[in-house]
């Protein structure tokens, strides 16, 4: 009986079958006035032509993901990579072959054992004196050759394991800088079109160590196996090829009972997994709808759904426990038989005068151990696989080129600071449908302010990134001093930038760290820094000053000395062009006077773009410039612009408007 649900509905993912006695409708007929004309047959079969496709459809199996070859893994190995690959692959051999050369010597002693004491009490004439202690010798000797192999598996597998290990990190360390590198390299669309930080992040981190475990002790670990695959069967038919073939013989008969009762087993498992899962979603209705449970007084009907639920678990665990058992039973009940049917065989070679019982014992053991080799080597083709697959994601990252990166371009003598945007069209790479700016022209002449107003959505907040280059203009181009930004060295030309944003990222360094952030800056030009930004007052009341660890793992600051920190920060660099975006947006109006004041002093003989959503604060700019639907509308002083009468007035007068007292 499968239960029906808390208050007598079915779990949404799961539908039991309805007794005939709960319909309340018999199920639908086929009509009797059936259309059998042609057009009716054409519409039938046309239907179930559609049927059939839209199950098809549904039936699709997704392709496999993508993969690279297996010896594209190695493709960042270098010399000594390749050296300590093949030391620790011939290490991994002989280890894999030691075991299997152990029992060689193993049944040799076996031999010389069973002949000393077949020869019955010892006697005590000299002839067999001295044959006794030449088959004593001999022991010793075959001893002393197990000893020597004993240590040459320790330093075998030693080797084995830290070459593979030492290559494999070496090897993943060098596909960590290159991804890093090429990732550092792209432009903003790639963050804003293949995923977030904390994705790219997470795929260097899991990626590597996948590909990292495929690289080192997998591989080793697969040749060690192999070698004692091959080996075993080398060593089994050398000793008594019929024994060895009796044995690959019966093999695949214990492999495939092993089989059989893991696929019950695991439709098994997937059957009971279910059956906890309709359990679990009474569980869940019980405890999400508990007063209208209290309220129906329906205490009773849950406990007992919940019970009868359990019941299809009891069973199908009762079929697992057979399944298995029986599985052990049939696996391990064939291979005694099968021990037993080699053991005869030998015996019968033996008594022929065929075979010797150690051979006998190392045929049979040998390649037992080589079945063994060869089940621990397939293990390793999972691991092999998801290498490839992780391989194929940072390599195809690693092989991308980036649309900004160019530093092959050259530098400005001198740099003036003339800006002109040149019929700039744009739009983002991740919504390439909704234009950002159409037509842009604007021009910042040098050591001048420039501020950049609209409405929200008129596209001023994509004139920084496109003056950092973050992104590139779709058409169109950015002049600096007459020259395309793009003709431009990329970082000589963000070091001539200096950027202050309304929410800067301070990193998990010191406050000094941060200022100089990277810099090889002197404690006194920090300081100064500090001053001009006006941060110098509250580092020092601090009890570590500049010291001071802030970011996620240190001290919290507020809004106002993150940006004055950012200011600071811009001081040091010194920029001959400087990008304000919307800086004092989110302070009251003390923090905002203080933050201002040390903008003034940033400003000073600088060409400077300012974002701003806030017009009060933009009035001494020395041009403003009004943008609306990505171009530029107005511009002028503030002055001339309220003459006008224009958008900018407009969007002054909705400012004022809005700081007036609600009634």
């Amino acid at each position: 009986m499968i239960s029906r649900g808390l208050f007598g509905w079915s779990p949404p993912h799961i539908q039991p079958l309805t007794p005939v006695s709960e319909v309340s409708e018999p199920p639908e007929s086929p009509s009797p006035y059936l259309d059998t004309t042609a057009e009716g047959a054409a519409a039938a079969a046309a239907a179930q032509a559609e049927d059939e496709e839209e199950i098809e459809e549904v039936e699709e199996i997704e392709p496999p993901p993508a993969a690279v070859p297996f010896s594209r893994l190695f493709a960042c190995a270098d010399r000594l990579d390749w050296t300590l690959m093949i030391v620790g692959s011939l290490a991994a051999a002989a280890h894999g072959t030691a075991l299997v050369v152990y029992l060689h010597y193993f049944a040799k002693i076996v031999q010389v054992m069973g002949i000393r004491h077949g020869k019955g009490p010892p006697d005590q004439s000299l002839e067999v004196q001295v044959e006794r202690f030449k088959e004593l010798i001999v022991e010793n000797q075959l001893a002393s050759s197990i000893v020597y192999i004993a240590v040459g598996v320790f330093v075998a597998g030693w080797i084995e394991v830290s070459c593979w290990i030492l290559t494999g990190e070496r090897q993943t360390a060098v596909i960590r800088s290159k991804y890093v590198q090429v990732l550092l390299n792209q432009d903003m669309s790639f963050f804003d079109t293949y995923g977030n930080n904390g994705d790219i992040v997470s795929q260097v981190l899991s990626d590597v160590l996948l590909i990292q475990s495929a690289l080192s002790e997998k591989v080793g670990n697969y040749i060690h196996n192999m070698a004692t695959f091959f080996s075993g069967l080398a060593i089994g038919f050398v000793n008594c090829w019929q024994v060895a073939l009796i044995t690959l013989a019966t093999g695949p008969f214990i492999v495939a009972a092993g089989g059989i009762s893991n696929i019950f087993l695991h439709r098994l498992a997937e059957n009971i997994q279910d059956a906890y899962a309709e359990a679990a979603s009474i569980a869940e209705q019980a405890v999400s709808y508990v007063r209208t449970l209290y309220a129906f007084t329906n205490e009773t009907l849950a406990k007992y759904s919940y019970a009868t639920s359990l019941q299809a678990t009891l069973r199908y665990g009762i079929l697992i426990s057979l399944v298995q058992g029986l599985g052990l039973g049939f696996t391990y009940g064939l291979a005694i038989c099968s021990c037993a049917l080699q053991l005869w065989v030998g015996t019968f070679l033996v008594t022929k005068g065929k075979a010797h019982g150690g051979e006998i014992i190392t045929a049979l053991f040998a390649v037992i151990l080589s079945g063994l080799g060869l089940n621990q080597a397939a293990t390793n083709f999972y691991s092999f696989d998801q290498g490839r697959i992780a391989a194929y994601r940072l390599f195809e990252m690693i092989s991308r080129s980036s649309s900004v990166a160019n530093q092959e371009g050259g530098t400005l003598t001198s740099v003036q600071g003339n800006i002109e945007f040149r019929n700039v069209y744009f739009s983002y790479l991740s919504r390439p449908e909704i234009p950002i700016l159409s037509g842009f022209y604007l021009t910042v002449p040098a050591k001048k302010a420039v501020a950049l107003v609209g409405r929200n959505g008129s596209g001023k907040s994509s004139i920084i990134p496109l003056m950092e280059r973050f992104y590139d203009p779709t058409l169109g181009e950015v002049l600096l001093d007459g020259e395309n930004i793009k003709n431009l060295k990329l970082e000589w030309l963000r070091s001539q930038i200096g950027l202050v944003t309304q929410e800067p990222a301070l990193l998990s360094l010191s406050i000094k760290d941060n200022i100089a952030y990277g810099r090889d800056s002197t404690m006194d030009q920090i300081e100064e820094a500090a001053k001009i930004a006006h941060a110098h007052t509250f580092i020092s009341s601090l009890e570590k000053g500049y010291e001071t660890q802030v970011g996620r793992a240190g001290l919290v600051l507020t809004e106002e000395h993150k940006i004055k920190l950012s200011i600071a920060r811009a001081v040091l660099l010194n920029p001959t062009i400087l990008l304000l975006d919307e800086v004092t947006g989110g302070l009251d109006f003390e923090a905002e006077k203080t933050v201002q004041e040390a903008l003034d002093l940033l400003m000073l003989g600088r060409s400077t773009i300012i974002i701003a959503r806030r017009l009060g604060l933009i009035r001494n700019a020395d041009y403003i410039a009004v943008m609306e639907e990505g171009q530029l509308v107005e511009m002028g002083t503030h002055d001339e612009l309220l003459n006008l009468d224009g958008l900018y007035a407009e969007l002054l007068k909705c400012e004022e408007a809005a700081k007036l007292p609600r009634r």
